[in-house]
């Protein structure tokens, strides 16, 4: 009967191991997918970031080369 006491015994020690090992995996998995998260999120905000200035770089170079007089080169006048 002993023997039989044991070996039940042992295999409750090992599955609550199994348990342990399951949580940690489980819980290491979780912080390695939010750290991942937390990296994408960090690399997509300074992408638009860079697009952002980018942007207001390029509307100031538009204003910039548009012509002092609204229609010029345009509309030709012709006089009679």
């Amino acid at each position: 009967m002993k023997l039989g006491i044991e070996n039940v015994d042992n295999d409750k020690e090992s599955n609550s191991g199994k348990e342990v090992i399951i949580v940690n995996a489980v819980q290491l998995k979780q912080a390695v997918t939010i750290s991942l998260t937390k990296q994408v999120q960090e690399t997509a905000q300074a992408q638009a970031s860079i697009m952002l200035e980018g942007f207001a770089k390029t509307q100031q170079n538009v204003q910039a080369a548009q012509a002092s007089h609204p229609s010029l080169g345009k509309t030709i006048d012709i006089r009679a």
